[in-house]
């Protein structure tokens, strides 16, 4: 299957190709299941890397051209395999015995986080390289730079999930500073 994007739509099908080719002048981008790599429709598209750890485990990250670069996240992510969806709930700084790690700490709460989602992927067969889609609700999201920098030191290099971040007023306890959520897939 073909998936053609628009923007930040994804369509699929020959109808939408040829809507995409129509409007190819907005920075339109296909990606093939058997294809290796984008195939370019506008002027200056590049095609997705083929050694990211994600691509091995048939998961193909997407950014088009037309959309800023993001730093460490993908725009969108093809899934070109059968697979298992695992969705892992929102984790916060709470260690195995319900403790609060890092009080007033960013940081140190960041890394609790990812060490959360890290069992959770575990224990539902999964690992990073599965990883599609992170979601980070963040008390102060203008200190996103910190937990940019734990991400890239807990997950493996060339690993770029499709991501939000939204600011909230508050987590469900207000000791909390940040919450991570996460989808992947395992291939069949």
């Amino acid at each position: 299957m073909i998936h053609f994007l628009r923007g930040r739509t994804i369509l699929r099908g020959a109808e939408s190709a040829e809507r995409c080719v129509r409007a190819a002048d907005g920075g339109v981008a296909a990606v093939s299941a058997r294809a290796p790599a984008v195939r370019a429709t506008a002027k200056g598209n590049k095609p997705v890397s083929e050694q990211s750890p994600a691509h091995a485990a048939g998961l193909r990250p997407i950014n088009p051209p037309g959309l800023a670069p993001g730093p460490g996240y993908s725009h969108a992510v093809s899934v070109d395999t059968p697979g298992r969806l695992v969705v892992i709930s929102g984790q916060v700084a709470l260690d195995g015995d319900g403790n609060l790690v890092g009080p007033g700490d960013l940081r140190a709460q960041t890394r609790q986080v990812f060490t959360n989602l890290h069992t959770a992927l575990t224990a539902a067969g999964a690992d990073w390289r599965h990883v599609i889609k992170l979601g980070y609700f963040l008390r102060d999201a203008s200190q996103v730079t910190v937990v940019r920098e734990v991400r890239n030191q807990m997950l493996p290099p060339g690993l770029a999930p499709a991501s939000t971040l939204v600011e909230v007023s508050r987590l469900f306890r207000d000791d909390l500073l940040i919450e991570v959520e996460a989808l992947a897939v395992v291939p069949a």
